[in-house]
């Protein structure tokens, strides 16, 4: 770090992202703008995708330490098509890119097929890449599909992973699936964990949870999306085992492409009475402070945000054993992906018994080792490695 702050010159780093989605990932990546953009010897410069409201409306709050521009592409079907022959998408972006002559380009990428333009132009203009990398799951595991077409998928993004001169993770498992099933060499991987603004948030009054209440609340936090999220599938295994377990009332908070079909379903399912659709939400305190439990049904995730925020407020947390779930929750709290018999055993083993004592262990793991101070360090620091580094040394090779 003190190479670029005691440089005579000013670093131009590029944040590209074509993403529509505004989620866990994209708040992430805003944290660490937000101390970037205020390093003297940095000049930041941030794309997004003119579709991503919610994004441009969030990115507002760094808009005066920093250049931020819309365009008018985003991620869609085929795109690694386009990024592996150089298609007029990629080529438009690339001059947008040469224009702005950055030393580096961070694509933030929740999963490799992301903005994976931004990453195929930079890649011809041979500037140095940083892939802010969440999950690396092959293609098979995503799609829950071992057909042909998949395989030739999971060839194609193989070559994306190619790319990236360096990757930046927030957790182990990806760390793992990134040199095991695609030979990155440790070298070029960072690992940094993503951690709250313990600073901003109030302190909780943990361990007070009334077990003798008859009506359990539990919440299902995120974005609606039932390939990855899983809320049709945790539906559906509510159905079958409602009445097998402790009342609930389900609170679904969030908003998201299948949003609508999952209304329809809980309709369908005759889950109205217990399922409630509480909408988007932008500060969760007070619903931290009124669940009873929180559900992760997602068959792989992250980090997922909701998980540390529920850690800090001393919220349970039932989740698939998987990827940042599996590093940070206990045992006890995690189910076999797909298994909802076991998902629901586990909701109703946590909701009748008392949890203090992981609770407080949760709670001080974030407070000491999960907070963002550590994370923006971290981001900058790899940042830094990045600029320092010179194609010329042959380093990224695999």
């Amino acid at each position: 770090m003190d190479i670029v702050e005691n440089s005579c010159r000013q670093w131009r780093v590029l944040i590209y992202t074509d993403s529509v989605d505004f989620g866990g990932h994209e708040k992430t990546l805003l944290d660490a703008l937000k101390y970037i953009c205020c390093q003297s010897a940095i000049d930041l410069i941030v794309l997004i995708s003119d579709r991503n409201v919610r994004f441009i409306e969030a990115a507002q709050c760094i808009a005066d330490k920093c250049t931020i521009r819309t365009i008018p592409f985003s991620t869609a079907p085929g795109d690694v098509f386009r990024v592996l022959l150089k298609t007029p998408k990629v080529r438009s972006i690339k001059k947008i890119i040469a224009a702005i002559a950055p030393d580096l380009v961070i694509v933030s990428q929740g999963a490799i097929a992301l903005s994976s333009s931004g990453l195929g132009a930079a890649k011809l203009l041979q500037i140095t890449t940083l892939s802010f990398l969440p999950m690396a799951h092959n293609v098979a595991f995503v799609r829950n599909s071992n057909s042909i077409a998949i395989f030739f998928q999971e060839f194609l993004y193989r070559q994306l992973y190619k790319i990236p001169d360096f990757f930046l993770t927030i957790c182990q498992t990806t760390v793992d699936q990134l040199t095991h099933d695609y030979s990155i060499n440790h070298e070029r991987i960072f690992l940094n964990y993503y951690g709250l603004d313990i600073k901003k948030l109030s302190e909780p009054k943990l361990f007070d949870r009334n077990l003798s209440h008859t009506i359990k609340h539990v919440g299902i936090v995120g974005r609606v999306e039932f390939n990855q999220k899983q809320h049709d599938f945790f539906m559906q295994e509510l159905q079958k085992y409602h009445d097998q377990i402790t009342p609930v009332i389900i609170h679904v908070i969030g908003d998201g492409p299948d949003l609508e079909d999952l209304k329809q379903l809980v309709e369908e399912l005759g889950l109205t009475g217990i399922v409630q659709f509480e909408g988007w939400v932008d500060d969760l305190t007070k619903w931290y402070q009124q669940l009873d439990l929180i559900v992760l049904p997602s068959r792989f995730e992250g980090v997922p945000i909701v998980m540390l925020e529920a850690m800090y407020w001393g919220v349970p947390v039932v989740a698939s054993n998987s990827d940042g779930m599996k590093e940070m929750l206990p045992a006890k709290w995690l189910y076999s992906v797909g298994n909802g018999k076991e998902m629901f055993e586990k909701i109703d083993f946590v909701i009748q018994n008392c949890q203090d004592e992981l609770l407080k262990k949760n709670h001080q793991y974030v407070v000491d080792c999960l907070n963002i101070e550590s994370f923006k360090v971290g981001f900058f620091e790899s940042v830094v490695k990045c600029l320092m580094f010179r194609k010329s040394d042959g380093q990224t090779q695999s």
